[in-house]
């Protein structure tokens, strides 16, 4: 990828939402590095991690295309990046010519919130403990990082102190989250952070449709948590100790478990019950909502049954061969984006109230394929029905 140096005039004020900012350049020991996102500005120029905690400032554009990250000196802000996504990565840029103008960008206050903005964009794996105290816990999220990473999921780490309630609330939120693996303290009300409870009322009053959550925390299997997960939130699946979690097995069953779901395409029942038998900890923990595998072929053809709930993005065709199962369950919603889920020979199952504004290809009553209304009529052939769902 071609990277070019960003060069910024010495001496121009802009006003940004009605806050001047001085554009200058660059201390003379500034440090020049390669960026593959955004977030590396924080974690790998040690100058920025300096002064993070008060002085670092995000303006961040609302198209999320192009990003201005800014150091305050005595009276104003200097810009030390300008960067512009492309293909997916961020680049430094020459802009000679580039000022930004009034509405551009959303200037974050906090900074906190900057950085957790930084931290959350098109995060869809999130892994924390706050009991960095306890090696098994460390070890138990940077194992599951490594599996997250190795099948290309973009994962946010927290440990310690960094596992705040903003932080993990700004993931949690993110609708690109697909599964969030936490070990630390809880309890039936909530699970504990850095800096305070995350309550199940919290939960409850989320839409976490879609989301895997499995809690490595005492007692946080049970009501009123359980409920403000699965019924309230609407989570995909939740996994959590029914009992008091022991330090260092557990740990081991949350490894298993995520070793055996990414790694190897295991139903999350069958991975959380090898996980209990391998370190004589059975029916420790509960598990609810779906039971199958993790990752849902959004695109491609099915490999064993598979159970859909919540929203589901659809990524390419998908085919559903002989012998196998796709049941799209009630209240779910299928984005189609364009593409086709068909029977070759397996069973489609949709049950009551499912929306996505598609249509039902039937023989019968028997489900032949889900098209977008045009498409499913151009599959069409005598004989056959169309549905139009929501």
């Amino acid at each position: 990828m071609k990277k070019i140096i960003l060069i910024i005039f010495y001496v121009c004020f802009i006003s940004i939402n009605g806050q001047n900012i001085e554009i200058m350049r660059p201390p003379s020991n500034y440090i020049k590095i390669n960026l593959t996102s955004l977030k590396d500005i924080i974690e790998k120029n040690t100058d920025l991690l300096k002064l993070k905690n008060n002085i670092v400032k995000v303006f961040y554009t609302n198209d999320r295309e192009k990003f201005i990250v800014a150091k305050k000196s005595r009276f104003s802000y200097y810009v030390s990046y300008l960067l512009i996504k492309t293909d997916g990565r961020y680049v430094e840029i020459q802009n000679d010519n580039y000022i930004p103008e009034d509405g551009d960008f959303t200037i974050y206050e906090r900074t906190t919130d900057a950085l957790n903005k930084i931290n959350t964009t098109n995060v869809n794996f999130l892994l924390d403990t706050e009991c960095d105290e306890y090696q098994s816990a460390v070890n138990a999220i940077n194992t599951v990082t490594e599996y997250a990473e190795d099948n290309n999921y973009n994962v946010q780490k927290y440990l310690g102190s960094q596992a705040t309630l903003d932080a993990i609330k700004s993931c949690i939120t993110n609708n690109d989250l697909v599964a969030m693996g936490n070990v630390g303290h809880g309890s039936s009300t909530g699970i504990y952070l850095s800096n305070g409870t995350l309550s199940h009322t919290w939960f409850a009053s989320q839409d976490l449709r879609g989301e895997i959550f499995y809690f490595n925390s005492c007692q946080v299997y049970n009501e009123p948590f359980k409920t403000s997960v699965l019924t309230n939130g609407g989570a995909r699946t939740f996994i959590g100790g029914i009992v008091n979690l022991p330090v260092g097995p557990s740990e081991e069953v949350f490894k298993d478990f995520w070793d055996y779901t990414l790694n190897e395409s295991w139903e999350m029942d069958d991975a959380l019950a090898e996980g209990e038998d391998n370190n004589s900890l059975q029916n420790y923990h509960g598990i609810g909502g779906d039971k199958g595998i993790l990752r849902l072929t959004t695109s491609g053809t099915l490999l064993r049954n598979e159970v859909w709930l919540g929203e589901i993005n659809v990524l390419g065709n998908v085919s559903v061969p002989t012998g196998k199962t796709l049941t799209i369950k009630k209240n779910a919603s299928i984005i189609l984006n364009g593409y086709s889920i068909v029977s070759s020979g397996g069973t489609i199952s949709v049950e009551q109230n499912v929306t996505g504004n598609f249509a039902i290809l039937k023989t019968g009553t028997t489900i032949k394929g889900l098209y977008t209304p045009q498409n499913a009529i151009n599959a069409s052939v005598s004989g056959q029905t169309i549905q139009l769902l929501p």
